[in-house]
């Protein structure tokens, strides 16, 4: 219900690795939304998706803000853009003009 805790992916890992369950050593999932649920569990996911049904009351056909927010969440299904910190900066920058939008 609430997952390993944040940050536990690595270490949980690591011990996989050490017992030869998967081929290399993985810090991330490469995938946001399993790395969310693994750390952060089902309570996670939930205010994950609660934060993104908040900012998607803004969105609009047609608008550049709305792309860019679509491409991030398209790019957070298959790699971890939350983990780099100049992807992640820009997500919240995306988010943070949306939200804006509804003040």
């Amino acid at each position: 219900l609430f997952g390993y805790g944040h940050g536990s992916l690595p270490h949980k890992a690591a011990w996989w690795s050490t017992r030869k369950w998967t081929g290399q050593y993985y810090r991330q999932a490469h995938n946001d939304v399993l790395q969310v649920a693994f750390e952060l569990g089902l309570v996670g996911v939930l205010a994950v998706l609660l934060f993104v049904g908040s900012v998607s009351r803004a969105t609009a056909w047609g608008d550049p803000l709305t792309g860019a927010a679509v491409a991030y969440a398209v790019n957070a299904q298959w790699q971890f853009p939350s983990y780099l910190p100049h992807l992640a900066l820009t997500g919240l920058c995306v988010a943070a003009l949306l939200a804006r939008r509804l003040a």
